[in-house]
């Protein structure tokens, strides 16, 4: 799989959490409306229709601004319909991101091939998003079939956990090295293992199940299910599954607040009060849309998630009075999966951008706004990462790269595209 299907597999994963919405709900940032326009801007491309293309995407822009992809389709359109100038300035903006959504393959920008100022772009691009970094493969899974996408740290046991959208096992990482199965999400509806974290206080490892299309056996008009999971961290055995069928494409992501409470990222952001057996909706006072990475401050006052096409939402926990953070030109919060507190900043797994990158975002004490940011990685051309597991001053990543050797044939034709080699890598985070 190359780091472009990679890439676009993670996004469309990402993104398909975001077509299940009540589209009505989220009219007042434009964000599920957006969507819509995105989707016409497709069929307009298809159909040739450039002028029709321009106008989707520029309602689409006008609705989400913080799309990044929204903005680089934008500028292809321009440039299939002869607007250089337009093109050229979307670009530009794109640079100074270091985004590169593939530019120099894309035959949406022939017409620019002899542009100098094009020419110079493309240079410029190439050179800022170079790989740089500290990442290092940590663990080979030498499986491909995996596809996981979650992983989480038992600081007690020094053993690292992560789960397979393929099977939904989770599997556990002892201190030795030795990889072992833990448990299986079981359900009726066959579940994948997607977010997870561990409750040290409790011994539970929490884990979110969705059904999903990449899942075995799970049929296309199967009841969506989807929920969190709690196993006994010394056992494996299950103590806990509560799940809705009534929430589109599912939960995403889960963290523990101090006093046991359970807040689950997704289509709506779910609460588990703790000593209760059901998921509860969040009431906000700002809809939060496409929920995704999602962590609970220390003092348990505040909830912050990333709503993928549009930022990092925080959420006051006693009222639900809901804000969006702030940011300095130049500091983007579009794509953004895991997310982590360290030394009191955020730390993000920015794949909604191409190259990939592992982001630190410091925050003012309000909580309201992003002061500064660094890129920690960029990039790394083994593997793309989803999410990670803060391990001391190091996080664990867990992600895909290309496959290495041939596709094992019970690998079904229909999901090659969207399997590859299975890596944990290991990062530092000052």
């Amino acid at each position: 799989m190359t780091k472009l299907k990679i890439f676009n597999f993670i996004l469309a994963i990402s993104l398909a959490a975001l077509s299940g919405f009540p589209q009505a709900s989220f009219a007042q940032r434009g964000v599920a409306e957006s969507q819509q326009h995105l989707q016409d801007a497709n069929d307009a491309y298809t159909a040739e229709d450039f002028p029709a293309m321009i106008r989707s995407l520029e309602t689409a822009r006008e609705l989400n601004p913080a799309s990044l992809y929204t903005r680089y389709k934008l500028a292809a359109a321009y440039a299939r319909n002869g607007d250089t100038e337009r093109a050229l300035e979307l670009l530009e903006s794109l640079a100074r991101a270091r985004a590169d959504f593939g530019i120099a393959d894309d035959a949406d920008f022939a017409a620019l091939a002899n542009v100098p100022r094009f020419r110079a772009l493309l240079q410029r691009i190439a050179d800022d998003t170079e790989p740089f970094g500290s990442s290092r493969i940590h663990y080979d899974l030498q499986r491909i079939d995996l596809v996981p996408e979650g992983i989480a740290w038992d600081e007690t046991g020094e053993r690292l956990f992560f789960g397979s959208m393929r099977t939904g096992e989770v599997f556990v990482i002892d201190a030795d090295g030795q990889l072992t199965k833990f448990a299986t999400l079981k359900h009726s509806t066959p579940q994948a293992a997607i977010g997870m974290t561990v409750d040290t206080e409790r011994s539970l490892l929490w884990v979110i199940g969705s059904a999903f299309f990449l899942t075995e056996t799970v049929l296309p008009d199967a009841p969506r299910w989807s929920g969190v999971f709690g196993f006994d961290l010394a056992s494996g055995e299950e103590k806990h599954r509560y799940l809705r069928d009534d929430v589109g494409f599912g939960f995403n992501d889960v963290t523990v607040a101090p006093n046991g409470d359970l807040y689950l990222s997704g289509n709506v952001i779910g609460k588990v009060p703790a000593g209760n057996s059901e998921i509860e909706t969040l009431q906000t006072s700002e809809p939060v849309y496409g929920s995704n990475g999602i962590v609970v401050t220390p003092d348990g006052k505040h909830l912050i998630t990333s709503s993928y096409p549009a930022g990092l939402a925080v959420i006051k926990l006693a009222d639900g009075t809901t804000h969006f953070l702030t940011a300095p030109d130049g500091i983007e919060q579009y794509g953004i999966d895991g997310l982590y507190l360290y030394e009191g900043d955020l730390i993000a797994v920015q794949h909604g951008v191409k190259p990939w990158r592992l982001m630190r975002f410091k925050l003012n004490e309000e909580l309201t706004a992003i002061t500064e940011a660094k890129i920690l990685d960029l990039g790394n051309p083994l593997f793309v990462a989803t999410t990670g597991a803060i391990v001391g001053d190091e996080i664990r990543l867990i992600g895909q790269g290309a496959p290495v050797g041939e596709m094992p044939a019970h690998i079904p034709a229909a999901l090659r595209e969207y399997v590859g080699r299975s890596l944990i890598m290991t990062a530092p985070l000052n």
